[in-house]
């Protein structure tokens, strides 16, 4: 969606089945203000009521977003850890699996006593 909205092509993220009672400027908005909600830094995200605010208002002005978070499923602290890992440890390359999932959420692993 960052990729595409960039490159002022963010409709193509819309469902092609979706009924077109939306105005295309309405999900141009809506992709718009999603993408401020997933900046990378938090602080730069809108809070709900922002977001509120800038849905029921088509006046207002929207700031432009900066790139969020998560860019192809792989987000930059993983992508950072990864390539410490892979030049720190020389057997990464030889079959062993990183702790971690691509969306960093912990992975718990059963193991017998």
């Amino acid at each position: 969606a960052w990729r595409l909205w960039r490159e002022n092509r963010g409709l193509e993220v819309i469902d092609k089945t979706m009924p077109g009672q939306l105005q295309k400027s309405e999900m141009q908005r809506c992709i718009h203000i999603g993408l401020l909600c997933v900046q990378e830094s938090p602080v730069d995200r809108p809070t709900m009521s922002q977001v509120v605010l800038m849905l029921g208002n088509t006046s207002m002005t929207l700031a432009i977003p900066s790139p969020p978070a998560f860019l192809g499923g792989i987000s930059k602290v993983q992508s950072e850890t990864e390539s410490h890992v892979t030049s720190s440890t020389p057997d990464h390359s030889m079959g062993s699996t990183p702790k971690w999932s691509v969306n960093d959420v912990s992975i718990s692993e059963l193991e017998a006593r």
